[in-house]
């Protein structure tokens, strides 16, 4: 019996490491998605900036 209780508690003791470990991997998970959506906001931005700075150049060449 004492066998038996002893690997229960090896059992409990990884689940509880096991549950601490999904939770930590959830946090990440979503500190890496608001990051990629900062990251997306800021890309959006640079490519509009492209955007209207070519068009400018495309402007300013076309008037010669």
């Amino acid at each position: 019996l004492s066998t038996v209780q002893d690997e229960y508690t090896d059992l409990s003791v990884n689940y509880r490491i096991l549950e601490s470990k999904l939770h930590e991997s959830q946090s990440n998970i979503s500190e890496l998605k608001l990051a990629n959506h900062e990251l997306e906001k800021q890309l959006t931005y640079f490519l509009e900036e492209t955007d209207s700075i070519c068009d400018a150049v495309d402007d300013s060449s076309s008037g010669h």
